[in-house]
């Protein structure tokens, strides 16, 4: 109740600085009216004016409840919405913009409605956030979930402009990708054979299934198919939301087959703390601090990443004849020009592999 009448408020007050407005114009377009002669005539008395019964004011057409909503409400009726239809890892990006929009909001221009959020305000919060460090994607990355809210909020009436669109994106350098040798790769195995050997099993879905380290928190029993030697991933568990298969060698299938004794077809490979199946999903955080600890073990380039060996595999295979369209469709890619990135790496037996294949100049038949 005490929301509407805030609305209300805020309504009659639109109102009344409209009316204002408006008489003021008129007694402005009067005075500038020039003096015409008016002949005196009878002085008749004016009938008694008509007095409507007084009623509670309406909003012009144009305007909208909607509009007078907070920032900080408009915001939390987003996420609650969008918990809906999305799965918790992409909400996480939404509940984590809209949290730090509302801090920085509720500092800068306490209970700011919704519809008035402007372009000048978008800048001066992007501004702040660069001033925090943030790195260009991640820069990026709000200016597009920036957007989103508003397109959303525009479309269900809580303001009429997006003040994200068009904002200006940093320039972002080329990813630089990195191949694991050969020689390093036999180090890592047997690193993780004495340390972690849970890890084998990780470092191999990536390698050998192409899977995203992500995607491996959401792999459960009951995908693994060792008759047709595969991990089947259904479209609600890839990043890209199209289902794919990844390859199992006999090594990773018996290495999978005495990780999952005992475990119920519905439980993750992986579960929190204990690196064994269980009902909660380990997060993927866990992956990259078992990877660093063994990378610093070992005193490999920091460029090594776990991701790295997703992109030796590919680089392998497409060096190894497997064809570009096989590839990609067990990578998950969408199209072969993200596959063939992957193939753009140094190679330190490029020249004595063509010295040796590439046919000679001008040799008599």
């Amino acid at each position: 109740m005490v929301e509407f009448k805030v609305q209300v408020n805020d309504i009659m007050r639109t109102i009344d600085n409209q009316l204002r407005t408006a008489a003021l114009n008129s007694v402005q377009n009067v005075a500038a009216t020039p003096a015409t002669y008016i002949p005196e005539v009878a002085t008749v008395a004016a009938p008694a004016p008509v007095v409507a019964p007084l009623s509670a004011p309406s909003a012009p057409v144009s305007e909208n409840v909607r509009y007078y909503k907070t920032l900080d409400e408009v915001t939390r009726i987003f996420v609650t919405e969008k918990e809906k239809e999305l799965r918790n890892s992409t909400m996480r990006s939404y509940k984590s913009f809209c949290h730090m929009l509302r801090e920085w909001a509720n500092e800068h221009y306490p209970s700011i409605k919704m519809s008035m959020f402007e372009r000048a305000h978008a800048v001066e919060f992007l501004d702040d956030m660069a001033a925090k460090g943030l790195g260009p994607n991640t820069y990026n990355n709000m200016i597009r979930l920036g957007s989103v809210l508003f397109i959303w909020a525009k479309a269900k009436c809580y303001t009429r402009e997006n003040p994200f669109d068009g904002q200006k994106r940093k320039r972002v350098l080329e990813k630089t990708r990195t191949i694991i040798k050969p020689e390093h790769q036999a180090l890592i195995d047997k690193w993780f054979a004495d340390n972690l050997p849970e890890m084998r099993i990780v470092c191999r879905f990536v390698y050998t299934s192409l899977l995203r380290p992500i995607e491996i928190t959401r792999v459960q029993v009951k995908q693994i198919d060792f008759v047709n030697h595969c991990i089947r991933m259904p479209r609600e568990k890839t990043k890209t939301w199209e289902a794919r298969e990844g390859r199992l060698d006999a090594e990773l299938e018996d290495m999978l087959r005495k990780h999952i004794q005992g475990a119920n077809p519905d439980d993750y490979l992986f579960c929190d703390s204990v690196w064994r199946c269980g009902k909660k999903s380990m997060g993927n955080g866990t992956y990259g601090k078992a990877w660093d600890r063994m990378r610093k073990a070992l005193r490999l380039p920091q460029e090594y990443q776990l991701y790295s060996l997703k992109d030796t595999a590919i680089n392998s295979m497409l060096k190894a004849g497997v064809d570009d369209l096989s590839v990609m469709q067990a990578a998950g890619h969408k199209d072969l020009s993200m596959t063939t990135i992957y193939a753009n790496h140094h190679d330190d037996k490029l020249i004595a592999n063509l010295n040796q294949k590439a046919p000679k100049f001008a040799v008599n038949q």
